[in-house]
């Protein structure tokens, strides 16, 4: 499904808004330069509170909301 919404819906120059309009709003995060979108993918507890695993879509903007990149970054305790 990433993939998908890699290749065919996000394109590079989209503005903020249109993404958010296709993904929903979510945790937003914001620099001088830049603006992040963080979509939680996947959180895996274990046995335990605290995660062992995190999978996050990362969507990343200019600071005049267009649309750089994407990826998805995997965290492993």
């Amino acid at each position: 499904m990433i993939k998908d919404l890699q290749t065919n819906y996000l394109k590079k120059g989209m503005k903020l808004n249109d993404v958010e309009k296709l993904l929903g709003e979510n945790q937003l995060t914001g620099e001088e330069d830049s603006i992040q979108l963080q979509y939680e993918i996947y959180t895996d507890y274990g046995s335990d509170i605290d995660p062992v695993e995190t999978k996050t879509f990362i969507v990343n903007f200019k600071a005049d909301s267009t649309l750089i990149n994407t990826h998805v970054y995997h965290w492993t305790k």
